[in-house]
């Protein structure tokens, strides 16, 4: 399964040609070197999500974990959609492969990729991490 996966994010590369251009386009206001960035995360542990801004939203898996997500560019329905579907086709998802789409009433956004995942602990490094972000 790991082949696979690697074959088909190759081929993607390949076609797009942009892989390396997205990654060093994010923006500064994404980069975080005071947290723990990690290549994925498990989708069964998940219970909640919320939008930070058009280029990141937060995935909460308990009260005291959550998961901060880049996206290689923005998501203009994010905050108007009610839920997001993750491209995963296992238990989880990774930076530079899967992608994230909105859904909702009225909302068919196309899938973004997940460039970066940075781990977050506790509710006031959520709020300091949203409050970086949002300024």
């Amino acid at each position: 399964m790991a082949m696979v996966r690697r074959a088909v994010f190759l081929f993607f590369i390949v076609l797009s040609g942009s892989a390396v251009s997205a990654q060093d386009e994010i923006n500064e206001k994404y980069q975080f070197d005071e947290l723990k960035e990690v290549k994925h995360f498990s989708l069964r542990h998940t219970n909640s999500w919320y939008p930070v801004d058009r280029q990141s939203l937060i995935v909460r898996s308990t009260a005291s974990k959550a998961y901060l997500l880049i996206l290689d560019r923005e998501l203009r329905s994010m905050r108007s959609s009610s839920t997001v579907h993750i491209s995963s086709d296992g238990p989880r998802v990774f930076a530079k492969f899967d992608r994230i789409r909105p859904l909702g009433i009225g909302v068919f956004g196309t899938p973004v990729r997940i460039m970066k995942i940075y781990e977050l602990r506790g509710k006031q490094q959520r709020e300091q991490v949203v409050q970086a972000i949002r300024m």
